[in-house]
């Protein structure tokens, strides 16, 4: 069992990446587009650069979403519009025009105003059927507009639909002149009918009977949508579509399209779709190994940082299911996604030529989902370079908005020249894609909170925060400088001279300030014992053995890392702590120690430091610095034969002792070193060139020369 746990130690890293890498491979499995490919890529007013296009089946040739949209407007204007007439309100409102004339006449009779006839009431029954008839015909409260006046009406009375033009339909005002014309015709010009028409209010003539019945006109609409047809043509079997080098006209055009989603949607037998799944699952892994390549190649991350290996596959797998449910809507949306983030977030936290490579691997993986994959991959690797070169450090605030500036300028101008080399005309351009892209430039400026929590979930560190952290006046630099102030000053020259190496031989230079600050922190513990903190002339080790005084040497390390630790630093800054002297030796004890013993050379594991060497080009060079400038400060004579050769032994006895064998540093990266740490001790110590003496028989001449 035993040996099963220290195998799976060993190979937790690998299994674990192992895992990460398939799920990956199934999430860009499920995003992938299930149906086909069409293979050939087109656009309109370009030549057809393929061989000639012969139709491989039947298909119709659907028409365009404008002829569509234009159709389905025409439907929309020109459909009938349904009525239905209200019998309820035609009853109750004929019931109240009768009451109104029996009331009417009533008093008539009672007044003796006029003789009214015995026989009145089958004409007045006659009167109100005929009304009544005329009003189950239908009368608006209002006329049609002048844009409907010829627009057909279907009126609905008893289960019977009635076809009208809109002209034909009487408005309620109409009705009163309806009455007047029948009563006229049947009741005739008496004195009492004249009298009995006074005595009746407008408001029970002036009737309105349609209602006008949503669910129906709707439900046409509809059925007339669906029966409008889609297509407007049909190409053969066997037919040529389009000849190579023949341009591609509106025409070709929507037949090219028509076969692509024909294509695209074409029912697959069994075995067809087998293979399909089986290419799907091929490219799926190859587009997963894709985005492993470069952590594995660059960065050797698969042994080393897992978290970063999360990161990188959580933010690639995310990505690419942003641009599947983009696609998914209308193709500006694609515009709408601030793409520019990836490669600015992958560049805070690692180099831009690792956030170059990872971000174009992604925008290929992107290009098998999106629409229009050659317009996104060429405008959007374009504008994540210029991001990312833009963006070279974050620590200046002003630096995330020339991003976003960048991005909104790049986006503008590779869409007008896209646009202008495909269809040679200004009115191509949409206009509102420029909005797009402005409001693609403000989402970039959430890259800041999106880098705080990335860096606060994976433990890494920003340009922001590692300034945070190198700033002199946090409390434990303050400690350290009231402490032990000659380990202070020690600790800003490994800094500078530190830095200025970094920046020529390529590395975080921010890392390895704030690293070089705190390495010694450790000595704050019992500052007396550090010579440059010695100030009375006074040496405590005299009164210690050897093997006393290198235990307290040592034990500045382990100090330090809980220093650190208690205070709370990131766990890149505590690696410089642990790792600037690696298992090197405390020479001048164990020097000593050898000199009174001469038989214990064995016993020089009191002497030696028990920690990790250097794994990074920025360990490697606060270590060489560290030991340089340490040295630097007992040279009794300073010239600059010295300190060059001061620097050459240093460094040279450094990686003699196999002090730089896991670090990714070479022996070109060492010589650009110790020349810039030569020159940073000269500064220090403020040497100047001594020049060399001219040999020559007149030294008039060369008195003359020099004070030229």
């Amino acid at each position: 069992m035993k040996p099963f746990k220290v195998r799976f130690r060993a190979y937790k890293s690998l299994i674990y990446n192992v895992i990460l890498f398939i799920i990956s491979a199934g999430i860009i499995f499920f995003f992938l587009p299930s149906e086909r490919k069409f293979k050939y890529e087109y656009r309109q007013g370009a030549p057809w650069f393929n061989d000639d296009l012969i139709a491989p089946f039947s298909f119709p040739v659907y028409k365009t979403q404008d002829e569509l949209k234009s159709e389905t407007d025409s439907l929309a204007k020109y459909c009938p519009l349904f009525f239905s007439v209200d019998t309820v309100a035609l009853e109750k409102s004929i019931k109240a025009l009768q009451k109104q004339i029996n009331n009417s006449i009533s008093f008539i009779k009672n007044q003796h105003v006029a003789e009214v006839p015995p026989d009145y009431e089958p004409k007045v029954s006659l009167l109100l059927k005929r009304f009544s008839d005329y009003l189950s015909n239908g009368v608006l409260d209002t006329a049609f507009s002048k844009t409907n006046m010829n627009r057909t009406v279907m009126v609905l009375y008893k289960n019977m639909a009635t076809e009208y033009l809109g002209k034909e339909i009487p408005e309620k005002k109409s009705s009163r002149y309806q009455f007047r014309r029948l009563y006229q015709s049947i009741l005739g010009s008496h004195v009492w009918v004249d009298n009995m028409i006074k005595l009746i209010p407008q408001s029970f003539t002036l009737i309105s009977t349609l209602e006008y019945d949503s669910v129906l006109t709707n439900m046409n609409l509809n059925k007339m949508y669906d029966e409008m047809s889609l297509t407007y043509g049909l190409v053969q079997e066997g037919q040529r579509i389009i000849s190579r080098g023949e341009v591609i006209s509106a025409h070709d055009f929507q037949v090219l399209e028509s076969l692509r989603m024909e294509y695209t949607s074409k029912d697959r037998n069994d075995n067809s779709q087998i293979w399909v799944i089986i290419g799907k699952i091929i490219i799926s892994f190859v587009c997963a190994a894709l985005l492993f390549s470069f952590p594995i190649y660059l960065k050797k991350l698969l042994n080393k940082y897992n978290a970063k290996v999360v990161f990188i596959t959580l933010l690639s797998m995310l990505s690419i299911a942003i641009a599947h449910f983009a696609s998914l809507g209308k193709s500006a949306y694609i515009y709408l996604v601030p793409w520019a983030v990836v490669p600015i977030i992958i560049r805070v936290f690692f180099d831009a030529r690792f956030a170059i490579l990872v971000y174009s691997a992604l925008v290929v993986v992107m290009g098998l989902i999106v629409p229009n994959p050659y317009e996104f991959v060429f405008i959007n690797y374009i504008v994540g370079v210029v991001a990312v070169f833009t963006l070279s450090n974050m620590y200046q605030r002003s630096r995330i908005f020339l991003a976003a500036i960048s991005v909104l300028l790049t986006y503008s101008l590779l869409y007008t020249a896209l646009a202008l080399f495909r269809d040679g005309d200004f009115n191509s351009i949409s206009e509102i894609n420029y909005a797009w892209f402005g409001v693609n430039s403000l989402l970039v400026l959430w890259s800041y909170p999106l880098i705080y929590l990335f860096e606060k979930t994976f433990g890494f560190l920003s340009d922001v925060a590692l300034m945070e952290v190198a700033n002199t006046n946090t409390l434990l630099l303050r400690q350290l400088n009231e402490k032990a102030p000659g380990t202070f000053q020690h600790s800003l020259q490994v800094a500078n001279m530190s830095e200025s190496a970094i920046r020529v031989i390529g590395g975080n230079s921010m890392l390895v300030r704030a690293g070089a600050l705190y390495h010694d922190v450790g000595k704050m513990n019992m500052p007396q014992y550090f010579i440059e903190n010695q100030t009375s002339g006074k040496n405590p080790h005299e009164k210690l053995t050897s093997e006393q005084s290198a235990r307290i040497i040592i034990s500045h390390v382990n100090k330090g890392m809980e220093l650190g630790r208690k205070h709370k630093l990131p766990k890149q800054v505590l690696d410089f702590i642990s790792s600037h002297h690696g298992d090197g030796i405390v020479q001048y004890f164990y020097r000593t120690f050898i000199n009174d013993n001469p038989d214990k050379k064995s016993e020089i594991e009191k002497f030696q430091y028990r920690n990790e060497t250097p794994s990074s080009k920025e360990m490697a060079v606060v270590m060489l610095a560290d030991s340089v400038e340490a040295a630097g400060r007992s040279l009794k004579v300073r010239t600059p034969q010295t300190i060059g050769a001061l620097v050459e032994k240093i460094v040279d006895g450094i990686t003699s002792t196999n002090q730089m064998r896991n670090a990714e540093i070479t022996y070109k990266d060492i010589g650009i070193i110790k020349e810039i740490f030569k020159k940073k001790l000269m500064n220090i110590y403020h040497i100047r060139v001594e020049y060399p003496d001219i040999v020559s028989d007149n030294n008039d001449d060369v008195e003359k020369n020099e004070n030229e």
